[in-house]
């Protein structure tokens, strides 16, 4: 690969989602280039780019490209070993909400991970996962239906934001209805309600200052919303900056 085509492949990483903090960024360039090592299926060509990186003297950049493209080889193998009919981001998608709730799991994070995948590539329902589930024991009293919960709904929220960094959408709202409480349930929480609020005014968040939310229970707050047994979501507004360009 001649140095022109490095140098343009470093520009265009350099430019892509320069508004990002460091954490966020990281995620949206793996996003791509996942993507891209997926349609692009030449391992030589893919191996040829990492030389390349070195000998012109992108260290740093040959570094994390390779990082990247290890994880990529980890989600292939997976899609390989399920009966996967989705493409790598919704993989991806898959094993990173397994890595974010591995941590409450006491048990094996591979029985874990098996138990998970099985089920969400088979399309399994919440009933069933949770059922598999109670083989495993979870820290701080947690129940397997409520793993079973957020397994679904980080799934889901994940995929939203791979698919959103594919389009390069960085706003969101926040979406769900305010409940009120009745019975046992305690309703929506203070830091739910004035996001449904805000949402409603036209407020929407930039990825960065959602990635800096804590909604004082479990975070990170874009995969968790307000915390266990949440039932909100974080939408991407694709329409938002556009029409703030508008405006001016």
């Amino acid at each position: 690969m001649i140095k022109k085509e490095v140098d343009c492949f470093i520009n265009i990483l350099d430019n892509m989602g320069k508004e990002l903090v460091d954490e966020v960024r990281r995620e949206f360039l793996k996003t791509k280039l996942i993507d891209f090592f997926y349609d692009n299926k030449n391992d030589k060509e893919i191996i040829e780019l990492f030389e390349s990186l070195n000998e012109f003297g992108y260290f740093k950049m040959a570094r994390m490209v390779a990082s990247i493209y290890e994880r990529y080889k980890l989600l292939l193998n997976l899609k390989n070993k399920y009966p996967f009919k989705h493409n790598l981001i919704e993989v991806d998608s898959i094993f990173k909400s397994v890595e974010y709730l591995s941590p409450f799991c006491e048990d094996d994070e591979n029985i874990f991970l098996d138990i998970v995948f099985t089920a969400l590539t088979t399309h399994k329902s919440l009933e069933e996962l949770t059922k598999n589930l109670t083989i495993l024991h979870f820290k701080n009293d947690l129940s397997p239906e409520a793993i079973s919960i957020k397994i679904f709904k980080s799934y889901g929220q994940i995929l939203l934001l791979e698919k959103a960094f594919l389009a390069e959408v960085f706003y969101f709202k926040y979406g769900g209805i305010i409940r009120m409480p009745r019975g046992n349930s305690r309703g929506s929480r203070p830091f739910c309600i004035n996001l449904v609020k805000l949402t409603a005014e036209g407020k929407r968040w930039h990825i960065n200052e959602i990635i800096e939310m804590d909604n004082g229970e479990l975070k990170p707050v874009f995969l968790f919303c307000g915390g266990w047994g949440c039932h909100h979501d974080w939408e991407p507004d694709a329409f938002y900056e556009y029409k703030n360009k508008l405006k001016v």
